[in-house]
């Protein structure tokens, strides 16, 4: 496994990952291409053996810090990536002074919740039908770095 900053470059490689995790919520290659080139945005990604983008996610921080997206691969999921990324993440926006870190996660994905609130995230909100397809509310959680 290698881990690296994602670059304009793997565009594709994550346009395949998005569809094949997130689905019909996955991002667009403009919306992609648009956080790969966004100086407040950084993404890191895992690639197998085989050059497999395995896992992936981002942050922006300008005075705080979002996550914008994570997301494992469901073959490689248990194994600890969710939670090394989570931590580059962090680690990124501490390195940029941010003040606090927040996402938005589904309220079913008990396992992200758990991994969120693991390192410290709490919930701060609920928000209604935040996700389309299916529909379902999301929770708004924070975490404090300051």
């Amino acid at each position: 496994m290698i881990w690296r900053e994602l670059t304009q470059t793997d565009a594709p490689a994550v346009v395949a990952f998005e569809t094949t995790v997130f689905a019909q919520e996955s991002w667009s290659l403009g919306q992609i291409l648009e956080e790969l080139q966004s100086p407040y945005s950084t993404y890191f990604g895992m690639f197998t053996s085989d050059g497999t983008l395995g896992a992936y996610g981002g942050v922006r921080v300008l005075d705080d810090g979002e996550i914008m997206t994570m997301g494992v691969l469901e073959d490689h999921r248990g194994e600890g990536f969710g939670r090394h990324l989570l931590n580059l993440l962090l680690d990124v926006a501490r390195d940029k002074d941010a003040r606090a870190v927040y996402l938005e996660v589904r309220e079913s994905n008990q396992e992200a919740i758990g991994l969120y609130s693991s390192v410290g995230f709490v919930q701060l909100q609920k928000i209604r039908n935040y996700y389309r397809f299916p529909k379902e509310d999301a929770l708004l959680m924070g975490l404090e770095l300051k």
